[in-house]
C-alpha cells in the first residue's frame, strides 16, 4: 500500500510538473509561495526559487494586486463567517514577468483549511489567456468596424432618402401650387361678376380655402428646402402679440 501511495505520487508529481498552466500554494501566514510547478518558470521568467521568495505584490501588476487584495480579504470574513459561496473565486488578472512584460491570465484559487479548521493556505492555477484576449481583441476591432460600416451604410441610405423625400415634396408642391394658382385666380375673376349673395358666399369659402391650402403647399415647400439646406431659418426675438395679432 505505501509503495501504491508513493507511485501515485510520482505520477501526480510528473503530471504537474508538465502541465503548461501554473499550479501553486501560497502561504497566508508567512506570506510567500510554498510550491509552484516548473511551468512558472515558461510563463514569467522566474524560476521556482525565485518565486518562492516573492512576495505576491511582484508577481503582478499594482491594479492586480489590489483586486486580489480585495478579493481574498472578502474571502476570507465570508468563509471565517460560515459563508462558503467565496471559498474559490475565478478572475482574470494581470501578471509582470521577469522581462517586464504585462501578461493576461485567468486564476482560478481557493482558501485551504487545516484540520483543526483554520484557514492557512490560498492554492491555485494560473492559466496564460494571451491568445484568447488578442483573439477576443480582434474580434472586437472587427464587429466595431462592422458596425462603423453598418451605421455608415444606414447614414448614407437615410440621407439619400431624405434627399429622395426633399426632391419629391419640391416636386409635388410645385404641382400642386400651380393648378391652386389656377383657381384663386378663376375664383376672384367670378367674385368680380354679377352673382348673387348665395353664390358669392359660396366664392368666398373656395378663395378662403385655397387660400389656406396654398399656405400649406409653401409650409411644405419651405421643409423640403430646409432639409436639403437649400434654405437657412434665422433665429430672431419676436413679439409673440404681433403673430397673434396678425395670425
Amino acid at each position: 500500500m505505501q509503495t501504491l501511495t508513493k507511485s501515485a505520487a510520482l505520477i501526480l508529481q510528473g503530471a504537474s510538473d508538465n502541465m503548461v498552466d501554473v499550479i501553486w500554494l501560497y502561504d497566508l501566514q508567512e506570506q510567500r509561495f510554498t510550491y509552484v510547478t516548473p511551468s512558472n518558470q515558461t510563463l514569467t521568467g522566474f524560476s521556482r526559487e525565485e518565486v518562492l521568495q516573492m512576495p505576491m505584490r511582484q508577481t503582478m501588476t499594482e491594479q492586480s494586486f489590489e483586486q486580489v487584495s480585495a478579493l481574498l480579504a472578502e474571502a476570507l470574513a465570508a468563509v471565517s463567517g460560515g459563508d462558503e459561496s467565496l471559498r474559490k473565486s475565478t478572475l482574470e488578472l494581470e501578471i509582470v514577468t521577469k522581462a517586464g512584460r504585462i501578461v493576461p491570465v485567468e486564476v482560478a484559487a481557493s482558501l485551504v483549511t487545516d484540520q483543526a479548521g483554520c484557514i492557512t493556505h490560498l492554492q491555485g492555477v494560473t492559466r496564460d489567456i494571451s491568445q484568447r484576449k488578442q483573439m477576443e481583441s480582434q474580434l472586437h476591432e472587427e464587429l466595431v468596424k462592422m458596425r462603423t460600416a453598418e451605421l455608415e451604410e444606414a447614414r448614407a441610405r437615410a440621407e439619400s432618402a431624405n434627399r429622395a423625400k426633399s426632391a419629391f415634396l419640391a416636386n409635388m408642391s410645385h404641382e400642386i401650387r400651380t393648378p391652386m394658382n389656377a383657381i384663386l385666380g378663376l375664383t376672384y375673376l367670378l367674385q368680380l361678376d354679377q352673382v348673387t349673395p348665395a353664390q358669392a358666399l359660396r366664392l368666398t369659402k373656395i378663395d378662403n380655402a385655397a387660400h389656406h391650402l396654398l399656405a400649406i403647399i409653401n409650409d411644405i415647400l419651405d421643409v423640403s428646402k430646409i432639409e436639403a439646406s437649400k434654405l437657412v431659418l434665422d433665429e430672431a426675438d419676436f413679439l409673440l402679440e404681433e403673430v397673434v395679432e396678425g395670425a
